[in-house]
């Protein structure tokens, strides 16, 4: 029995079908192997490019029980002698999927999602590392106040990326002024503790910026604070002064006073304000050095004890509060011709006496001892004996007599030193001394 040839049984201009022809061989092997007969009609749809096979044969790859026949690509014979079409090797289908009309007539195709390849392995999860460091930064303080350094803020950094210090270095900025940089290395702590003169007065804003190293791969972090600096209490104010002691009547004796206003070692600009025994005696701008000077003259001062008051008044922008120094001034009246006498005098009690003597290198006597006073405290040359001192000036009485007249009594001379005592070179063991008048009826008189 012949096998009509495909070819026949094809229509006219139908062309071949990969995809048809491959189902259609798989079909008929497949019936082929379970033992039965596959006829296919000619002009079948199911078994277009179907092979017959008789029931007597077994397909076995490419050789049957009947006879054994070598396939090539052009022709294929059985033992019977009919000749059957070979099939085509079966090649893996690699064209796209037709698509399919739904029912509301939209056109979809279908996509064939790839295998995942399994290679046999457990997939790890990468590994992320942080390029952002780990920054704190705190601080002792929230406020501080100028002038007292154990009130001065201080800051601690802590740098850290993944536990670990790493290389690189730390600015701080004070009111956008770097102030200090440090490297950072150890355990990535670093303290910083700036001085009150990167400060202002009221709000400062901190910033703490970390930059590690290139080599470290990490990003520079950056870190704010708020600082409150409040001014110290009061201005700090110097009072000198170049006397203690004053005498009236002699402009070169008037105290001077010095004044400097300082904040925190800079100049203060204000008025300040003298004081003297109560009473307001002048008012003065500082210069740009802070500074001050005051001369009052004599006749604002009392005779004995004076209290001086200096107030350091700071221009409101400086915005510090007044200050306040006292002082004491003692002046003395104007010295007359006789107190100058009787202050030279005191100044040479306890030199010896000497018969002759004139002076405090070989001692005195008495002529001579009130002969060197008097030239040494007022330029007044005395004759060289006693009795002709007594004969010069005029006399006076006891009640009127005053601080350096000489007190004469006859074969001896001395100096009134008031209050009823007298300075005198006595005699020989005894020298110059000062004492209670201890003549009966003296003579006083006044040079």
């Amino acid at each position: 029995m012949s096998t009509p040839s495909l070819d026949a049984a094809r229509p006219q201009g139908a062309v071949r079908t990969p995809r048809k022809r491959h189902a259609a061989v798989a079909m008929t092997l497949t019936a082929a192997l379970a033992g039965g007969t596959l006829v296919a009609g000619a002009g079948s749809a199911a078994a277009d490019d179907a092979l017959t096979t008789t029931t007597d044969e077994t397909v076995a790859g490419d050789t049957t029980s009947a006879g054994t026949t070598t396939t090539d690509a052009t022709d294929t014979s059985v033992s019977d002698g009919t000749a059957t079409p070979t099939p085509e090797p079966v090649v893996e289908d690699t064209a796209s999927p037709e698509p399919t009309t739904t029912t509301d007539g939209t056109t979809t195709t279908p996509t064939e999602e790839p295998a995942a390849e399994d290679t046999g392995t457990a997939t790890e999860e990468p590994v992320v590392v942080s390029t952002t460091p780990d920054v704190s930064v705190s601080k002792s303080r929230s406020t501080g106040r100028k002038g007292q350094g154990h009130t001065r803020p201080r800051y601690t950094v802590r740098a850290t990326a993944d536990g670990e210090a790493f290389a690189g270095r730390v600015r701080l900025y004070v009111q956008g002024t770097k102030v200090a940089v440090k490297s950072l290395d150890g355990d990535g702590t670093i303290h910083f503790r700036p001085g009150f003169s990167h400060y202002d007065v009221g709000r400062n804003g901190i910033r703490v910026v970390v930059a590690p190293a290139a080599s470290t791969g990490l990003e520079q972090v950056t870190k704010h604070r708020r600082v409150w600096i409040k001014p110290k209490a009061t201005t700090n104010m110097y009072v000198s002064k170049s006397r203690h002691t004053a005498t009236k009547g002699k402009w070169h004796t008037r105290p001077k006073y010095t004044v400097k206003l300082r904040k925190w070692g800079e100049p203060v600009q204000g008025r300040v304000r003298l004081f003297i025994s109560g009473d307001k005696v002048a008012v003065k701008k500082t210069n740009k050095y802070g500074v001050v000077r005051f001369r009052p003259g004599l006749g604002k001062y009392d005779l004995g004890k004076n209290r001086i008051r200096v107030v350091g008044v700071p221009a409101r922008a400086e915005g510090l509060k007044k200050s306040t120094k006292y002082r004491k001034v003692h002046v003395k009246p104007k010295m007359t011709r006789g107190q100058k006498v009787v202050r030279v005098a005191h100044n040479y009690i306890g030199h010896r006496y000497s018969w002759g003597g004139t002076s405090p290198a070989t001692g005195f006597d008495c002529s001579g001892f009130t002969s060197y006073v008097y030239k040494k405290a007022i330029g007044k040359t005395l004759p060289r004996s006693s009795s002709a001192q007594a004969s010069l000036g005029t006399r006076v009485s006891r009640s009127n007599a005053r601080q350096g007249d000489l007190v004469y009594s006859p074969g001896h001379i001395g100096i009134y030193a008031g209050n009823g005592r007298i300075i005198e070179s006595a005699r020989p063991g005894v020298g110059v001394v000062k004492r209670q008048i201890w003549q009966s009826s003296p003579r006083f008189i006044r040079i």
